[in-house]
């Protein structure tokens, strides 16, 4: 071992010695079992023993071994050789302790120096601490009690390190109406389910949706709303209607006193539950007295006769009577003189005829009565179809007007004075049969100014104005008998005087009103026609035929005609009393004899007249009741429309509506013609039951009038009760339906 050692020293200051031959001023001393050290600038060398005292060999710091020469093992300074002595500066650098239990160390005063190092995990449930070898150990605490952080759970245990929660909190708020849930940060959630039966559900009993309520007891003008409000999401808070609070019970049901007004009325209910949900119900009713509900319905009529093409055709054999008479008859049955549109048709008339008056001929609807050669039909309808016997019509002498059926089938016109014993009727085999008027539902007011203002230029703007019109285009030679007289003497024979070709100026009328009707005054001037007279009876001397020409100033014709409604609810009119005179007639007759028989016609022609004035009269009252009807009867309106719908993609309501009259009132001051209306769709979509349209006029509780002032020509009022009907119609017909 000693041997070993001394070698290894000599080897060390051989190294040594060969070091300093190389130059250098600095020795270094290495001693036995330690590190070389920095030796002052003298260049002492130290010495080394065997026997284990002071054994050194200095080893000289020189330029370029500083790292070996001066290395002192300390990282924590800075070797260098300076002035050929050894330099070991400490420093600040980052080094390793070798202890597994600090951190972050540093030099420091040239020692390696490490702060304690943290093992604290921020775990409650862990004890903490540093051992050599392992570092940071974590021993849990397992079993004991923490706290979790989690508002979840009502408890924590320590477990594997970690604070584990045992007990979770129970969310369940008993509402089958909430999702439960819980949110560790904020606890319990308890979220509403969106739905019907987690909402406040309003039942109203009464009055129902949509209702027509009848105020029954006048002296009590409120009305009771009864129903119920539940939810199933909680008690209900907040319940009103209309904006006032309503009491619940703890049923839910509600009653609640309102005061309503006379037609129609908005509900508005508003309830919120204990869960915040709400909801809003509206509805509304009508409340009156009394209500209208307008309907139409088809009804089949009986026939007496035979049915064709949809029409009924009935005969009748009576003691015999004119054109005009027999149609009054057929109109007071519900129809006309037979109206004949089809082949079919007539064949049913004849066989109705043959049936029951044989092989009389009978009269039928057609005539000329107004204007020579312009056939009309009875009901006004368009003459379609003809079924003339040979050569007819021919207008006999003139004065063939109406129209009847041989027993052949064919037709002939007939002189207005022939009488016969049969008549054929047509009427309707159905008819729409209309309920629930408003009546009366419309007023038509005609004044003094529009009856007849005295300026009957054209345009017309009064109603005396149009009658003239009317009169200048009648046939006025209807209104003269034909013969104008019968057996006149004349020259010891006798004579049918015969009035041809007759020619008037244009007829003037004026019209005035009197209680219950009008007075109609007309005058035709300037009369023309051609005398021809045949001789019935006399002398082989007198001559056969005697012509001459008929001259007449004026004819006055002075009528009162009167106004009533039937209780078919039918303007009607008659003429009460006639005033015709003839003023200014001349007569000439050609030929030698012309002088002398004109004397001695003196005395016919004044009776000829007074049977012409009477002829006239019964002839205009024919004539002139049917025409007054027919323009007034017009006033009774009835109309089609369509309204279009509040839903822009549905097709629009069609709508009818319909008028006839209620009554008449013809003063002095004025004439009143009401009217009873009715507006219905053609269908009826909302089949909703109600009892109609609330009887608005006067709020339903006075009898409904016209407000009729009374203060220009013509006024035409509505009631309300009429544009309650229209729109309550319309929403029977679809008005308001959305799909």
């Amino acid at each position: 071992m000693l041997e070993a050692a001394m070698q290894s020293r000599m080897f060390l200051s051989l190294l040594w010695v060969v070091l300093l031959s190389l130059g250098g001023a600095c020795a270094v001393t290495v001693e036995a079992g330690l590190d070389p050290e920095i030796t002052d600038a003298s260049g002492d060398s130290g010495s080394a023993t065997a026997d284990g005292g002071d054994t050194s060999i200095e080893v000289a710091c020189i330029e370029g071994n500083a790292a070996s020469a001066c290395n002192d093992n300390n990282p924590c300074t800075q070797d260098s050789c300076e002035n050929e002595q050894c330099v070991n500066i400490p420093t600040t650098a980052v080094c390793d302790d070798g202890n597994e239990c600090t951190e972050n160390d540093a030099c420091a005063d040239g020692a390696c120096v490490g702060s304690s190092l943290n093992c604290d995990d921020g775990e409650f449930c862990t004890v903490d601490k540093c051992e050599q070898g392992s570092g940071c150990i974590h021993v849990s605490k397992d079993g004991v009690e923490c706290d979790d952080g989690d508002v979840c759970t009502t408890a924590g245990i320590c477990q594997i390190g970690s604070c584990a929660g045992v007990t979770p909190i129970s969310c369940h708020d008993l509402n089958d109406c909430t999702i439960d849930s819980c949110d560790p940060a904020k606890g319990c959630k308890n979220k509403l389910i969106v739905s019907q039966a987690c909402r406040p559900n309003i039942v109203v009993d009464y009055p129902p949706r949509a209702a027509g309520v009848i105020w029954e007891d006048l002296s009590v003008p409120t009305l009771t709303v009864t129903g119920t409000v539940k939810s199933g999401a909680g008690p209900i808070t907040e319940f009103t209607l209309n904006g006032a609070e309503v009491s619940v019970a703890d049923d839910g049901s509600f009653s609640t006193e309102i005061t309503p007004n006379v037609g129609g009325n908005t509900l508005e209910f508003d309830a919120e539950d204990s869960m915040k949900s709400a909801r809003k119900r509206v509805q509304s009713f009508h409340w009156s007295p009394g209500f209208i509900d307008p309907k139409v319905e088809e009804v089949a009529l009986p026939c007496a006769g035979q049915v064709a093409d949809g029409v009924c055709i009935t005969a009748y054999l009576d003691s015999g009577s004119l054109w005009g008479p027999a149609e009054q008859k057929c109109v007071a049955l519900g129809g006309h003189l037979a109206v004949i549109h089809s082949e079919a048709q007539n064949d049913a008339v004849k066989a109705q005829r043959e049936s029951v008056c044989g092989e009389k001929s009978a009269w039928i609807g057609m005539n000329d009565n107004v204007k020579e050669g312009n056939y009309v039909w009875a009901d006004g309808s368009e003459i379609d179809f003809t079924y003339w016997a040979e050569n007819e019509p021919n207008d006999w002498e003139g004065d063939e007007d109406v129209i009847g059926m041989y027993a052949s089938g064919f037709w002939n016109d007939f002189n207005g004075d022939v009488v016969l014993k049969c008549h054929v009727c047509t009427s309707p085999t159905t008819e729409k049969q209309y309920t629930g008027h408003a009546d009366p539902g419309m007023g038509i007011f005609i004044g003094p100014e529009l009856l007849d203002d005295g300026d009957h230029g054209l345009p017309a703007n009064d109603l005396a104005t149009v009658f003239e019109v009317v009169l200048g285009e009648f046939d006025i030679a209807k209104l003269i008998p034909n013969p104008a007289a019968k057996d006149v003497s004349a020259s010891g024979g006798t004579y049918d005087i015969y009035l041809k070709n007759v020619q008037t100026a244009k007829p003037t009328v004026a019209l005035s009103l009197i209680d219950g009707g009008w007075t109609i005054m007309a005058k035709i001037k300037n009369v023309k026609a051609g005398i021809e007279a045949l001789k019935t009876q006399g002398s082989f001397f007198l001559p056969g035929k005697i012509t001459g020409t008929l001259k007449i100033k004026t004819i006055t014709i002075l009528a009162d005609v009167l106004f009533a409604v039937t209780p078919d609810h039918e303007l009607d009119a008659w003429v009460e009393k006639t005033d015709v005179s003839i003023d200014g007639v001349s007569v000439d007759i050609n030929g030698i004899l012309g002088p002398l028989i004109e004397n001695m016609l003196g005395g016919s022609v004044g009776s000829m007249m007074e049977d012409m004035e009477k002829q006239i009269g019964d002839e205009l009252g024919n004539a002139l009741a049917p025409m007054l009807v027919d323009a007034l009867g017009s006033l009774a309106l009835g109309f089609d429309f369509e309204l279009p719908s509040v839903n822009p993609e549905a097709a629009p309501v069609q709508m009818k509506v319909a008028t006839d009259f209620s009554w008449v009132d013809f003063k002095t001051d004025g004439d009143l013609l009401a009217l009873r209306s009715i507006a219905v769709p053609d269908d009826v979509v909302v089949t909703h039951e109600s009892k109609g349209a609330p009887a608005r006029s006067g709020c339903g509780l006075v009898e409904q009038k016209l407000a009729i002032l009374k203060e220009a020509p013509m006024e035409i009022v509505m009631n309300d009760d009429t544009v309650n009907l229209i729109f309550y119609s319309a929403w029977r017909g679809g008005f308001l339906e959305f799909d």
